[in-house]
Parts: C-alpha cells; sequence; structure tokens
C-alpha cells in the first residue's frame, strides 16, 4: 500500500514538474514573441492591419540601385491602412488592375511643395525639385524626367501650386528616367499604395 501511494505520488509530482515546464515554456513564448512584436513595431511600424505578407519578384531595372530585377521581396499587403507613409518607403505601388504592381520609392508627402523645370541638358529633360531640393538619382546628380511634353508632374503643378494635398504622393523609381511611377502617371493617390516592401 505504501509502494502504491509512493508510485503515486511520484506520478504526480512528475505531472505537476511537467506542467510546470511546459507552463514555463508557453509563457517564455508569448514573453518573446511580445518582445519581437515590439522591435518590429518600434523598427517598421504597426502589423495590426497586415493582411497578408506577399513574396515578389522584382521585374524590372528601374530600382537597380536598392533591388535588382529577379530579387524576391516581401511586401506587407494593406500596410498603410494603419500607418503613415514616410518618405524613401519602398512601396508596391499598383497603377493598373491589368498590370502586376511594381516597388517604387516614395520621394515626395501631403503638404511637401515642388517644381518641375527643363533642364538646362535638353528640350526633352525635366528636373524635380522637392521642398526646394532637386531630387537626385543614384549617381548623385538630378533625377532627370524625360518628356517630349509637358510631364503630369508639371500639369499638377501648374494646377495646384505644386502643392501635394492630402493622400498624395511623389513616387519614383531610383533609375531615371523612371518609369510606371510619377514620371509618367503624375501624383499617386494613397490607396495605389497597395503594400510595404521588407528587403531581406
Amino acid at each position: 500500500m505504501s509502494d502504491e501511494k509512493n508510485n503515486s505520488t511520484k506520478k504526480l509530482n512528475t505531472l505537476m514538474i511537467s506542467l510546470g515546464v511546459l507552463g514555463l515554456v508557453c509563457v517564455l513564448y508569448v514573453v518573446i514573441t511580445s518582445i519581437m512584436k515590439a522591435r518590429d513595431r518600434a523598427q517598421f511600424g504597426n502589423f495590426d492591419c497586415v493582411t497578408a505578407t506577399t513574396k515578389y519578384s522584382v521585374d524590372d531595372e528601374y530600382m537597380a540601385s536598392v533591388l535588382h530585377k529577379g530579387e524576391t521581396v516581401s511586401a506587407l499587403d494593406n500596410f498603410y491602412a494603419c500607418n503613415e507613409v514616410k518618405r524613401n518607403d519602398l512601396v508596391l505601388f499598383r497603377f493598373s488592375d491589368q498590370i502586376a504592381p511594381v516597388v517604387r520609392i516614395v520621394r515626395g508627402l501631403p503638404g511637401d511643395k515642388y517644381t518641375v523645370e527643363k533642364s538646362t541638358e535638353a528640350k526633352t529633360k525635366w528636373t524635380l525639385a522637392i521642398n526646394g531640393q532637386k531630387v537626385l538619382g543614384p549617381s548623385g546628380k538630378p533625377f532627370l524626367i524625360e518628356s517630349n511634353s509637358v510631364p503630369p508632374l508639371r500639369t499638377y503643378e501648374l494646377s495646384r501650386n505644386g502643392l501635394l494635398l492630402a493622400d498624395e504622393y511623389i513616387v519614383l523609381s531610383t533609375e531615371p528616367p523612371g518609369l510606371s511611377d510619377s514620371t509618367n502617371l503624375g501624383l499617386i493617390h494613397k490607396q495605389a499604395l497597395v503594400g510595404r516592401v521588407r528587403q531581406k
């Protein structure tokens, strides 16, 4: 009888230790996960509105100074539903429902003043300045927009005195003359920014 009682006590003690260890592991998991989420939130933003993380393969050379053609990046879908768009964010930008989105970089934000002027280099080239500072390409030279006619950004500038309104952005390629961005599409509305891109 005494042996049975000792065995039952040992089993009960073993079970209690196992449950205690399991509970401790669970608590550690929750604490570590919370710390990692807090770190990510501080470094990158709020993830509460992100609906999915999508792998995306870069399919053009217009971002070559930061992303190479064929490189795979992660896009946080719907990120801007609960986060502000920031200057120099890499964004997944959808300019047409029929065409796959592209990765581009945010240069101009609501409230910014911008100007588009003809370049002295050629009749078909235009310079862009945001808040009085010329936008530069990766070489450190002015980012030149190529257009045989007046670029859309210039038309927007003239119609609203060069002011970016709420939810309007200037989104560019890193490589001039750019394509599928503000150089040929004009101002970009926030709803076209379908996700934020995270590099590896």
